[in-house]
């Protein structure tokens, strides 16, 4: 294959060591080896080899790996709710220094996905996870007795699930006219390195043998590769149009810089620190989840509302609109709306389930006009609601390797933090709101239908937030949360 055909980017494996060795780099604090910060970036970093499983297709370790993360990270956030004093330790780098990384990081993952996308891959090897896992979602769906696409297998509201699933195959390669990608493996050891996808043009064939060429970017298949799978459709799919992926571009873009001011906005409003606000949104874009799962909108999308749920708490109103629009996007995120209810007993509990309710009957109303491709009113009206996810037909992620009937108990341990974190802590601030919203976020991973485990980005910077967080032992909701 010709060398002009490869673009020369930095390989996903590649991103996931250098950004591990950068978060140390700025935010470790080499002269206070034991504290609690550096064990936090410590757990962080440690969530990339489970990462790095699923885009080998080491699809079980994978999920369990970022299962026993998630267990480790509960354990680490209901001992924070017993902590008081939390000294300010500040990053290696200064404040100018910081919001000049944060610009460049985000500039570099908004040109990744606008660059390598869709029909202008030229390289099997900067392919991010999240287009590996399209194209592997692909293969699933010749399965007539599994249902993997997103708007069947995640609750919510099914018009957004199809945009999602739609960007997501934008953003995948190989689903086109121009190209198909195969997955191969290398059955000898004599031969070089395996090859684990190859982008073939139509025209071309898969041969029994071929001859190396000597170009440095140049792949070959040797006798011993044999393919093991074709994920790529045998039938024609028409290109995306160029607003259509100019819309989906924007769209994620807006949203990973609506996560990053809110970050920003919770430092500077509620942590009285900018500093704090911009090195939790540095520290965001630099992990490796982030960089490789950046253009999933149902994961950025509730994402941005559920921070700036938290930016708005102060303003029941607005919080519970935020948690009711992230809740009926993608169902999962409507479990925090007993904790939060909790936290405005005395002062807005009502002006934020007025908030909640109000979207979420907005968007029923909003199903009427819903196109029948995506079912009746009564089958939209159900998956809203979620009945679906508890006896699933076939559940992906963890579950396609185990009896989802383990999941009953999973179920069952996330409804008594669910409950029991409405009655303790007993008084509530705003340290402890985040930390029990991150508690719920995590335990939710561990039953969902659809790669449990992997839709990080709903509790990653809530999490962040409470690895910087000052003492907001004076943020409870009957001195903080105004009056109108």
């Amino acid at each position: 294959m010709p060398s002009s055909l490869f673009q020369y980017e930095m390989l996903p494996t590649t991103w996931f060591y250098l950004s591990s060795l950068m978060i140390i780099a700025i935010f470790f604090k080499f002269n206070r080896f034991w504290s609690i910060r550096n064990l936090d970036l410590i757990g962080l970093v440690f969530i990339t080899p489970g990462l790095l499983f699923l885009a080998m297709n080491h699809n079980k370790w994978g999920y369990l790996w970022l299962y026993a993360c998630g267990f480790v990270l509960v354990i680490r956030l209901l001992l924070d709710l017993l902590m008081v004093r939390r000294p300010l330790l500040e990053p290696n780098l200064n404040p100018s220094g910081m919001t000049f990384a944060c610009i460049l990081i985000l500039g570099f993952m908004l040109t990744n996905i606008a660059v390598n996308r869709g029909d202008t891959v030229q390289s099997v090897d900067t392919l991010r996870l999240e287009q590996i896992l399209t194209i592997r979602s692909w293969n699933a769906e010749k399965d007539k007795e599994k249902k993997f696409s997103l708007a069947a297998q995640v609750p919510g509201f099914r018009p957004f699930l199809a945009l999602s699933a739609t960007a997501n195959e934008i953003l995948a390669p190989g689903r086109s006219l121009e190209k198909t990608i195969r997955r191969v493996k290398t059955n000898s050891s004599d031969s070089p390195e395996p090859v684990s996808l190859l982008l073939l043009l139509p025209e071309q064939t898969l041969p029994e043998t071929a001859v190396p060429n000597s170009g440095p970017a140049d792949t070959f298949i040797s006798e011993n590769v044999s393919v093991i799978d074709v994920p790529a459709s045998s039938e024609t799919f028409r290109p995306a149009s160029f607003w259509l992926e100019l819309a989906v571009i924007l769209c994620v873009g807006i949203s990973q810089i609506a996560v990053a001011l809110g970050l920003i906005y919770i430092g500077h409003c509620h942590f009285n620190n900018f500093f704090t606000g911009i090195s939790a949104a540095t520290l965001y874009f630099l992990l490796p989840y982030t960089n490789q799962m950046t253009g999933r909108l149902d994961h950025v999308i509730p994402a941005a509302l559920i921070v700036w749920g938290v930016g708005m708490y102060r303003r029941p109103l607005f919080s519970g609109m935020c948690f009711g629009l992230a809740g009926t996007l993608v169902y999962y995120p409507i479990f925090l709306v007993p904790l939060w209810c909790s936290f405005y007993w005395r002062r807005g509990m009502i002006r934020y389930l007025t908030g909640v309710v109000a979207v979420v009957f907005l968007f029923y109303g909003l199903l009427f006009f819903s196109p029948e491709k995506y079912g009746t009113y009564h089958e939209q009206f159900v998956n809203m609601l979620g009945f679906g996810t508890i006896f699933a037909d076939a559940p992906g992620g963890l579950w396609e390797f185990y009896s989802p009937s383990y999941r009953i108990p999973m179920m069952a341990v996330f409804f008594v933090f669910c409950f029991g974190l409405i009655i303790w802590p007993s008084r509530k601030n705003l340290a402890t709101l985040i930390a029990c919203s991150v508690i719920l976020l995590l335990g939710l991973q561990s039953w969902q239908t659809y790669q449990g485990g992997l839709y990080m980005a709903w509790y990653l910077p809530l999490l962040l937030l409470t690895f910087f967080r000052p003492n907001l032992e004076d943020r409870v909701a009957v001195a903080t949360v105004i009056d109108f």
